[in-house]
């Protein structure tokens, strides 16, 4: 997975937490009404579990996510890293070598 999928994936699962905390508290308020009759109060406490679930699913997929990201962010960190000692090496090393003749 590339990290451009990752990030986008990591707006995704934001989005879907965002949603499932908007539902929750729709459902707990409709909970906190006494207008409901028991047989509609039982349903929604059924949502609500369900909701609930989904946002514990969705939490951790989206930590997963940000650990495959930091992954990505470390080895791109390590590549430039080697690249910068390449090339300090075939710069400044030409320098000394060229200094000594």
């Amino acid at each position: 997975m590339d990290n451009c999928s990752i990030m986008k994936e990591i707006t995704r699962s934001n989005e879907a937490i965002q949603v499932c905390y908007k539902r929750i508290s729709e459902l707990e308020s409709k909970l906190a009404s006494n207008t409901l009759p028991n047989l509609n109060k039982e349903a929604i406490k059924q949502e609500l579990t369900e909701v609930r679930k989904l946002l514990v699913t969705n939490e951790k997929h989206l930590s997963r996510l940000r650990g495959q990201n930091r992954k990505s962010f470390i080895l791109v960190i390590f590549f430039c890293f080697i690249l910068y000692v390449m090339y300090s090496y075939l710069v400044y090393g030409n320098m000394l070598y060229a200094n000594n003749n």
